[in-house]
């Protein structure tokens, strides 16, 4: 699913212009890579792109969709129908197996799946580790975990918020090389904002944000 973004501003109170006349188109197939240096609005533009955040002005859109005309319910609808998160610091809810985890966006958002929590978990390696609770786990466990879970609704779009901060090399390789899978073998649009220029290794375009703008590098 192409996602674009149309001259995209978003201020704030406590900050003008943090992303000022944002325009971007983003494919399916490739990974995009969007760096800046810390408080340069990278997470503020992946809130916009999937809804969390409405832009002051500007479109994205969604193939033809344009998400920010609809109201939060329905953004919030098309958001779990849509797209899978994964984050840095995992948000795995510590009351639910692995398996419970890896399960739960299915049960909130009604969607069949072409998926078994199995199937996912075989292909990365921690179908040892369902019955097991969050706390038991290492980082790249846990990361991988919430892989699982991000692609457990088949998503078309893929958006990571720094995934690898908080894992060792092998860890962070492994992590990286799924990523760059989901999109170059399973099609799908991959958007990772990040400040680990290791990621310029699986990236089909690279962009910069600085000063509130968005440029190739």
């Amino acid at each position: 699913m192409k996602v674009e973004l149309k001259g995209i501003h978003k201020s704030f109170k406590s900050r003008e212009r943090i992303l000022h006349l944002v325009s971007a188109t983003f494919l399916p197939g490739e990974v995009s890579v969007i760096v800046g240096r810390s408080g340069s609005g990278k997470s503020t533009l992946l809130k916009c792109i999937c809804g969390v955040e409405t832009p002051d002005k500007g479109k994205i859109y969604y193939d033809s969709r344009n998400i920010t005309d609809l109201d939060a319910n329905n953004r919030a609808t098309f958001r779990i129908q849509t797209i899978g998160f994964v984050y840095q610091f995992f948000h795995l809810i510590p009351s639910l197996t692995v398996h419970e985890n890896i399960k739960l966006p299915i049960q909130l958002s009604g969607k069949k799946s072409p998926h078994s929590v199995r199937s996912l978990s075989d292909m990365f390696g921690i179908s040892h580790l369902l019955n097991e609770w969050p706390e038991t786990l290492s980082g790249g466990e846990s990361q991988r975990v919430a892989l699982c879970r991000a692609l457990i609704t088949d998503p078309s779009v893929l958006l990571a918020d720094e995934p690898t901060g908080n894992l060792d090399q092998k860890n962070r390789d492994d992590v990286m090389n799924h990523l760059k899978k989901m999109a170059h073998s399973f099609n799908k649009t991959v958007i990772i904002v990040t400040h680990d220029a290791a990621f310029f290794s699986i990236a089909d375009q690279v962009y910069d944000l600085q000063a509130g703008q968005l440029s190739l590098k």
